[in-house]
């Protein structure tokens, strides 16, 4: 018998069997990956590749094994076939920057990226039904287990952190901290989602969702990443919106004897927080400046503007096919600091409408769907992805997209009433 991820007297345990061996695979490695991650600035001894790019590498190819042998018919939504227009357009211009850039960093980002499309065509075809989504959910909710002692034993026993706009933050072993604000609000919209879709609230129920709370909010407060604290913030307003708006009074409530008690308990750090992370782009607004000083987002204004120059100097056909990051390969991975900027820079003008077709295809799909919870399940993946585009690339981070391409998925077939094996 495998190796089961799912303990007997589990709802899933028999979902978990009938699925296939690419499909359990998979599981673990969104279970483990936190595990992983602590292996960031490790390199396999004697070539300059890291056991975290190794292990990615591992990923696409269970990923295409299990894309070559899930059994079934991928159904056509307006979805897959955007995704697909987009993917061509996209995977075009990586060969060409391969080609033209053929050394080891370059290649190790195309696989990187990659990874991303293959998650998307894979899920596609393997989602079948809403209890295949809950065992993604459900390896999302047990991986905070290895994360949250991992992160524990980072903030109590090495204790390192550093001196960052006024505050102090954990020097976490996940190496990135945008990683590990990723994972973290993936697992929050999780949590919400699954509040929202329960019939009966039960204890079990409301402690895990406390439990992922406090640890969520004292995970972000010592990393101090202000788009994933914002990320969560938002999730957390608009899950506000679903779940209290037949009960308003419940949410003054929560409001009063929660989140008052919080802000109190942190108010210092807020106060810090808040003027150094967002305070001079604020009072630019409420002045009614421009935001387009070079100082602003913390300098990504300036890079974003000096990258989008690069862009302008090309030439029509490049600027609407794509080519200017075969001249500048950063361009494709995190050199941006901004997802709509780095695949304008890959694919072009083309590229880009295409990609926001497909973002505005989800938000169809979302408005369309009577469910509340897979509604907001949409929604808050769309936001949060919108979200983190503007200053980070989470199309580009793996653990993020094993969340959102099945999510989007799941959006899509929903709202047409396509659900496989219905």
């Amino acid at each position: 018998m495998a190796l089961s991820l799912v303990r007997k007297n589990h709802p899933l345990y028999e979902q978990y069997l009938e699925k296939s061996s690419a499909f359990q695979l998979l599981l673990w490695i969104i279970m483990l990956k936190p595990l992983v991650n602590t292996f960031v600035g490790m390199d396999v001894i004697g070539i300059s590749i890291s056991i975290l790019q190794v292990f990615g590498f591992f990923v696409i190819i269970a990923l295409l094994w299990g894309l070559l042998n899930e059994a079934g018919q991928t159904i056509r939504t307006s979805t897959y076939t955007i995704y697909i227009i987009f993917f061509i357009i996209y995977i075009f211009n990586l060969i060409l920057v391969v080609l033209s850039n053929s050394d080891l960093g370059t290649i190790k980002d195309f696989l990187k990226i990659l990874t991303t499309p293959v998650i998307f065509f894979y899920y596609y075809k393997a989602l079948r039904n809403e209890k295949d989504l809950d065992l993604i959910f459900y390896a999302f909710i047990v991986s905070m287990i290895p994360l949250s002692m991992i992160f524990t034993y980072d903030a109590l026993f090495v204790g390192a952190y550093e001196r960052t706009r006024g505050i102090d933050r954990i020097e976490t072993s996940f190496g990135d901290i945008a990683t590990l604000g990723l994972h973290i609000n993936v697992v929050w919209i999780i949590t919400l989602y699954k509040l929202l879709q329960a019939q009966k609230i039960s204890s079990r129920i409301i402690i895990r969702t406390i439990l992922i709370f406090v640890f969520s909010v004292y995970s972000l407060i010592s990393i101090a990443h202000g788009t994933s604290f914002a990320v969560f913030l938002g999730i957390s307003v608009l899950f506000s919106v679903f779940y209290f708006r037949k009960n308003f009074f419940f949410l003054v409530f929560l409001l009063v004897f929660v989140m008052v008690p919080v802000f109190f308990i942190f108010e210092e750090w807020f106060i810090v927080f808040y003027d150094n992370f967002y305070g001079n782009e604020v009072e630019a607004l409420n002045a009614g400046q421009s935001l387009t000083d070079d100082r602003f987002f913390h300098g990504r204004m300036g890079r974003w503007q000096r990258h989008y120059e690069l862009f302008a100097d090309q030439n029509y056909f490049d600027q609407f096919i794509g080519g200017l990051a075969m001249r500048y390969p950063f361009m494709i991975g995190h050199g941006t600091h901004n997802d709509f900027l780095r695949i304008l820079f890959t694919t072009g003008f083309l590229g880009l409408i295409c990609y926001l077709l497909f973002l505005l295809d989800v938000l169809k799909n979302a408005l369309t769907i009577d469910a509340p919870a897979v509604r907001f399940l949409a929604l808050a993946g769309l936001s949060s992805l919108i979200l983190f585009s503007i200053s980070l690339t989470p199309s580009t981070y793996i653990d993020f997209n094993f969340f959102l391409m099945p999510a989007f998925i799941f959006a899509a077939k929903y709202s047409k009433y396509e659900r496989v094996d219905s």
